[in-house]
């Protein structure tokens, strides 16, 4: 069995006092941030924009990732966007 840091979040037993679903959000945040430092924490600013074979790069996806994180929360506070303010993602 994996000790407790190698395990993903969710599996550690931390934010117990924080309710279910919220903890489940906050342990993905958690996951994502791991695996970012994991996978991405060694790349030089050139491979981090690198587009390989025209595809967009690593530093593409990050930024989706983060507004489109933005936006669901707004969404959830019960905010709003408007229109073509979320041109840029």
């Amino acid at each position: 069995m994996a000790n407790a840091e190698t395990r993903e979040p969710w599996l550690r037993g931390t934010l117990q006092e924080i309710p279910a679903v919220h903890r489940a959000v906050l342990h993905s945040f958690e996951m994502a941030e791991e695996d970012l430092s994991r996978w991405c924490g060694e790349l030089s600013l050139g491979e981090w924009n690198m587009r390989p074979g025209g595809v967009a790069g690593v530093a593409f996806h990050v930024r989706h990732i983060a507004r489109s994180v933005d936006r669901l929360l707004r969404y959830a506070e019960g905010g709003f966007i408007k229109p073509g303010a979320d041109s840029a993602t």
